[in-house]
């Protein structure tokens, strides 16, 4: 006698990834000399390079933020680790958009239009850092740390859906999916939480596309994520 095993849920149901479009005002950038580090550059490409990383970290975060809207609402181990994968991808994707875009503060004339766009995106995500570095050591929450030290894990309140979910201090949560939140355990044994409102998502892109509008450009435009050239 067999025993038919059971199938494996759908965990990717047709998601879409949220459409948005950043535009490149050139081809080139045509800036007089960077200053990176203390380190002087004679070539605009490095600019260029850094400020289209961005741009592919955004389509990243747009792809991760579509599939973990779509996941259905289960408390399978398939769909919540699938969520929790997609999550981190959306985190890790700003927080590397975000590094790139401090790379660029050495500009010299430039400095005070990266560090507002720096300020600005951290003003929408505050938590970016703090959920990724614990989404990168995500078995020191697991085991009541948290950069190595001792952490006491707190009761919190968090919403969920139409409602809230209390978690007891005593109970050691590594990671939080909300609707419109995902997190990790914080330095603070606090859950923090990174806002995945597309709305919240569309301001990032505003603050990208400000910044990209402040460097100096050359040749056609580009806009992506579809990939038009405009002359």
């Amino acid at each position: 006698m067999t025993t038919e095993r059971p199938k494996a849920p759908t965990v990717l149901p047709g998601a879409i990834p949220i459409q948005f479009e950043l535009t490149f005002p050139g081809s080139r950038i045509e800036l007089p000399f960077l200053r990176i580090g203390g380190v002087r550059q004679t070539e605009n490409q490095l600019a260029r390079d850094m400020l289209h990383l961005v741009g592919d970290k955004l389509i990243e975060a747009a792809v991760a933020l579509g599939y973990k809207r779509a996941m259905p609402d289960s408390h399978d181990g398939y769909v919540v680790q699938a969520s929790t994968a997609f999550g981190d991808m959306f985190v890790a994707a700003l927080h590397t958009a975000q590094r790139s875009m401090r790379e660029l503060s050495g500009i010299e004339g430039l400095t005070g239009a990266v560090q507002q766009a720096v300020s600005n995106l951290d003003a929408v995500y505050p938590a970016l850092k703090g959920v990724r570095d614990s989404a990168a050591h995500v078995e020191e929450p697991a085991q009541g740390k948290a950069r190595k030290n001792p952490i006491t894990p707190q009761m919190q309140t968090l919403r969920l859906g139409s409602g809230s979910v209390t978690l007891p201090g005593n109970v050691r949560t590594v990671h939080h999916h909300g609707d419109e939140s995902f997190g990790h355990g914080g330095v603070d044994g606090l859950i923090e939480l990174v806002s995945m409102k597309e709305s919240d998502f569309r301001k990032a892109v505003g603050i990208v596309q400000g910044l990209v509008d402040a460097f100096p450009w050359a040749g056609h435009s580009e806009v992506i994520p579809r990939r038009h050239f405009r002359a």
